[in-house]
This record gives C-alpha cells, sequence and structure tokens, in this order.
C-alpha cells in the first residue's frame, strides 16, 4: 500500500496529509504523483475496476475449466495431425473467387475471374477445380492464380517488366 498524500477534511475540502508536527505534504510531492497516475493512462474508473478484478481473484468455474480441457485436448490432436502430416490448410476454398493470370506470352493482359468449385485431396497433390472447367495446383496459388484481383493485377504487370 501506499502512503496518502491526500485527504478530504470535514468540510469537504481536500488538503495535503500532515506528516508530524503540523506540516502538511507539499504541493510539488502532490504533483508528481498525480503526474505519474496520469501517465497510466488511466481513468479512476477503471483503476477501480482493476483493483475490483485484482481482489477478487476470480477462480475459474467448473464450466470454464471444464472448457479449458476441451480446447486444449483438441489443440493436442491438432498438432498431432500436423505432425502425422494428416493436417492442411487451404488458402481457399469452395466457392472463393479466384484471379488466374496466363503466361507472359498469352493474349490476356488482364486477370481473369474465376470460383472455386471443388477441392480434390489426392495422396500427391490438392487439385482446385473451378467452374470454368479450369483446374490448378493449390501451389499455384500466389504465382499463377491469385486470391485478390489486386494481388494478380501486381503479379502481372511484374511478369510484362521482366520481359
Amino acid at each position: 500500500m501506499f502512503e496518502r498524500l491526500t485527504r478530504i477534511d470535514a468540510g469537504g475540502i481536500i488538503t495535503g496529509v500532515k506528516r508530524g508536527k503540523g506540516e502538511y505534504v507539499g504541493t510539488q510531492e502532490m504533483l508528481e504523483r498525480l503526474y505519474e497516475y496520469e501517465n497510466s493512462g488511466l481513468s479512476p474508473e477503471e483503476v477501480q475496476k482493476l483493483k475490483k478484478s485484482d481482489a477478487s481473484k476470480e477462480q475459474c468455474t467448473i464450466d470454464q475449466h471444464g472448457e479449458i480441457h476441451r480446447l486444449r485436448d483438441e489443440l493436442k490432436r491438432y498438432k498431432q495431425a500436423e505432425q502425422e502430416g494428416r493436417l492442411v490448410v487451404l488458402s481457399c476454398k469452395a466457392g472463393d473467387v479466384v484471379w488466374k493470370i496466363k503466361a507472359v506470352f498469352s493474349y490476356f493482359s488482364k486477370p481473369m475471374e474465376d470460383r472455386v468449385e471443388r477441392i480434390i485431396i489426392s495422396k500427391n497433390e490438392i487439385l482446385v477445380c473451378c467452374t470454368s472447367g479450369a483446374k490448378f495446383s493449390i501451389g499455384s496459388v500466389g504465382k499463377t492464380v491469385f486470391l485478390s484481383r489486386e494481388e494478380a493485377e501486381k503479379a502481372l504487370e511484374g511478369a510484362s517488366h521482366d520481359t
């Protein structure tokens, strides 16, 4: 606990605290303490909320404790699947719009919009099938297939400068 520098007298007036022989805390000391408090960036209400939450140190309820264990177990299953090569995080899903660019020497000067229809995961690769009938390997995302028009245009612009 810290030493108070102020008090409210019987008349409701804030004054400095006495420190012995009628000597009150100096204004400079009070201003320094106020300066430090204001630097915290917290309002008096926020300080009181923190004080209450710290004082109560709420224990996890049985339900919260159970949920934590459930999430921990789920995370372990994901980690195990990742280690075994069974976890795949795809860059797109069925229904997503993708933007395809053709080879540099193609007559297409702008990205072509398409929509992911389905994704086929086989032993050797992940193949994305589009509504136009086009197919591409998931490894093409970021190279010749993009998830936004802006990315595709930027890549197409970069490719045309290389030639």
